[in-house]
């Protein structure tokens, strides 16, 4: 199905991995198509459900949005989700997108306010879009709200799910790895970039690797890749939450990324910043010419060439060496004596 599209202002080209979910918001407000076109809003969804019920899409599906990320424990729905969101069930649709799951959903932002829901018109709109998508995308397996990964935010409210199961509503399989072995309570949240190395300080260390959970023993003196800082936001084995760490490659001289992360606790390692960039350099000073004898040697001939021109005037040359005119005396004022 083609919908009107409307590029949003911010979105990563070319960055969806899989569309493992879709996630609903509500906008709160309306207007919803020229404030994701706003040059100061750094937000985007796929699509945009109008109070017409009208769908206009924002992302291309190829691309990945800027709409979410991790901002919660892991853990039972709580007293304000409504008894339904927790990162719990966007972890088992999602699987190891949790880590980056704005590159494993598709997010849909419908106009109006969390307190009352979508109206009729936006109700029928979203479910032929959600038709329309798990047909075409046979890996999307269910719903999510936008709450579901962040909890300080009422955003979709109670007023969607009411309309639409929250979860998985397809059985396609396990995603691989499953869930439940791919992050076994190791939840994290970024505190800073921090490009560098860390060397493994003393012995009886290991990393934990993001993608199993698994400990693998690493020997003092190893260096990995560091590009964050980040701190458990739920006890992983015996670490407790809170625990401050680097994330790092899972293998020695190689940058971490969804495939081959992992984390070193800070009091494991010593840690080194990548160095700054160098300072352009300063431009080669211009070489500036001795211009003195040559002004002296112009000097000189334009003196000797008055001379010669006030003698031929009959005139005698004053004894300074000013080239100026000031005492210049001329026998005759009758013209230039004729030539011989």
């Amino acid at each position: 199905m083609a919908y009107p599209f409307v590029q949003a202002r911010y979105y990563t080209p070319a960055g969806l991995v899989e569309p493992r979910a879709i996630v609903l918001h509500m906008a709160e407000g309306g207007g919803t198509v020229v404030w994701l076109t706003h040059p100061t809003n750094d937000n985007s969804s796929h699509f945009v459900v109008e109070y017409s019920g009208r769908v206009v899409q924002m992302v291309r599906e190829a691309d990945a949005d800027h709409s979410l990320h991790v901002d919660r424990p892991y853990g039972p729905p709580g007293g304000d989700d409504c008894g339904v969101f927790s990162l719990d069930v966007a972890r088992e649709l999602l699987g190891s997108g949790i880590l980056d799951p704005n590159a494993y959903l598709f997010s849909v932002e419908m106009e109006g306010f969390a307190a009352t829901g979508p109206n009729t018109a936006q109700v029928a709109g979203l479910r032929a879009l959600i038709a329309d998508l798990s047909r075409r995308h046979p890996t999307i397996r269910g719903l999510l709200g936008h709450r579901d990964f962040m909890d300080y935010k009422a955003c979709p409210g109670c007023h969607v799910f009411d309309r639409f199961g929250h979860g998985a509503f397809i059985s396609a399989g396990p995603i691989a790895p499953a869930p439940e072995a791919d992050m076994p309570g190791l939840s994290l949240r970024f505190t800073d970039h921090a490009p560098g190395t860390v060397r493994v300080v003393g012995d009886d260390h290991a990393i934990i690797r993001v993608d199993t959970g698994q400990y693998v023993p690493v020997p003092a003196g190893q260096v990995r890749e560091v590009v964050a800082r980040v701190v458990l936001t739920v006890a992983a084995g015996t670490k407790p939450a809170g625990t401050r760490a680097y994330l790092v490659g899972n293998e020695p001289g190689r940058l971490p990324d969804l495939s081959v992360a992992a984390i070193l606790l800070e009091a494991d390692g010593a840690f080194t910043p990548a160095p700054a960039p160098l300072p352009a350099p300063a431009p080669a000073p211009v070489p500036v010419p001795d211009c003195g004898p040559a002004i002296e040697a112009a000097t000189v001939a334009l003196r000797d060439a008055r001379d010669r021109a006030i003698v031929t005037l009959g005139g005698t040359p004053p004894a300074s060496g000013s080239i100026g005119t000031a005492g210049v005396r001329v026998a005759s004022t009758g013209g230039l004596p004729p030539s011989p």
